[in-house]
């Protein structure tokens, strides 16, 4: 899976980098180091996330770092504005 351009937000396909930029979404890692992290764009007022990127885990080299640093290149945001979500185990 590559990263997603866009998203369903309000019955319509909007960029993903537009609702990062408008506040009303945000980018989350989801997982753990052990079992590696899914980025999910995630709506802050009440948690729910979809995921929109590759997985990324220690089998494959993959560092936290490493997702932040992707996230930041698709979406032009700053690698810090990613920030770690769930643990779903």
């Amino acid at each position: 899976m590559g990263w997603s351009d866009r998203t369903m937000w309000g019955g319509e396909f909007v960029p993903v980098a537009e609702l990062l930029k408008g506040g009303t979404h945000r980018i989350e890692a989801w997982g753990n180091s052990r079992e590696g992290w899914f980025p999910y764009l995630v709506t802050p007022h009440d948690g729910i996330g979809c995921q929109i990127g590759p997985y990324f885990g220690r089998d494959l080299g993959d560092t936290l770092r490493d997702l932040k640093q992707a996230a930041a290149r698709a979406y032009g945001i700053e690698p810090r504005a990613v920030k770690l979500g769930r643990n779903w185990w």
